[in-house]
């Protein structure tokens, strides 16, 4: 009971921020224009600053071996279950219209809006550098095969890896220089990227919060395919992940990050890429929102069982 109720209380922290974003969507604060403001500053400069300050502080010459282990297990997972979710289209035999965002949102979650701070609020700071293996792998199977399930088959256009993947690379040659060489990180730097980084978490979750409200919680409507997306999100993919996760020879800390992660809600980019697409949007707008309200339940149970 006193690690559940250790859980709810991180988790609650996360939903008084997300609850903010919800309000101040309602009363017309955040619009539009200001919250793709928020998740543009997010996604280009605070989480940046944050894989940054993150690798440089926590990361050493010694962990960068074990980092191929984490991707490619992750990225294995993840391939897994789109495969699991192929079937369930078939066996349950998925409307066309909704098929790859089905596929998508099995196995791709929200790893930075809620993974971050949600990982960080339950395991401290050092889990924030974990987290980012599982963003970059993550990141690099959606913008090379997620976009391509959603988008099905509409035209595509070239993608761009988000600034962060970039951000990270330069941010392991830093460690290798400071490893092997007398080279430091200048202080102002360092402060600069520190200050960034603390807004990610209170910025991601208001983001998420507007994003509910805009969606209006009155058009959330659970039917058969919300039914079997939630089972998808919740209960096959986070089956392979810690099926995968189990044989790993990585930390107990890894262990509970990846498990907590496997577990975090649809997505929210998901839906603006079904948009851009002119694809159905409304549906992975729906287990966007149910999702996220669901793993604020889910997650104390989760953290309670891996005690």
């Amino acid at each position: 009971m006193t690690a559940f109720l250790e859980a709810l209380q991180a988790v609650s922290t996360i939903a008084i921020l997300m609850v903010v974003g919800f309000l101040l969507q309602k009363t017309g604060k955040i619009d539009e224009k200001i919250s793709g403001f928020i998740s543009f500053f997010v996604v280009n400069i605070t989480l940046p600053c944050s894989a940054f300050k993150n690798i440089t502080t926590s990361l050493s010459k010694e962990n960068i071996p074990e980092i191929p282990l984490y991707v490619i297990s992750i990225i294995v997972s993840q391939v897994l279950s789109v495969g699991a979710a192929y079937l369930m289209t078939k066996i349950f035999k998925i409307d066309d219209g909704i098929k790859g965002s089905f596929m998508a949102l099995t196995a791709f979650n929200n790893t930075i809006f809620m993974g971050l701070p949600v990982n960080v609020a339950l395991f401290g700071e050092e889990s924030s550098l974990i987290v980012l293996y599982y963003y970059v792998a993550s990141m690099i199977l959606f913008w090379t095969l997620g976009i391509r399930l959603i988008a099905g088959k509409s035209k595509m256009t070239k993608v761009k890896l988000p600034p962060t993947i970039y951000v990270i690379a330069f941010s392991f040659l830093v460690v290798l220089l400071i490893s092997y060489t007398d080279f430091e990180i200048p202080s102002f730097i360092s402060k600069t990227t520190s200050n960034f980084a603390a807004m990610t978490t209170p910025l991601s979750m208001i983001y998420t919060g507007y994003a509910l409200g805009n969606f209006g919680l009155k058009n959330i409507r659970i039917n058969r395919s919300v039914s079997l997306g939630l089972i998808a999100r919740f209960i096959v993919s986070p089956a392979i992940f810690l099926v995968i996760v189990t044989l790993l020879p990585i930390s107990s800390l890894a262990k509970n990050v990846f498990t907590v992660q496997a577990f975090m809600p649809v997505m929210a980019s998901q839906t603006i890429i079904a948009r851009r697409y002119n694809v159905d949007d409304q549906y992975p707008a729906v287990m966007v929102a149910i999702s996220t309200l669901l793993s604020l339940i889910i997650i104390p149970l989760v953290k309670v069982c891996i005690v």
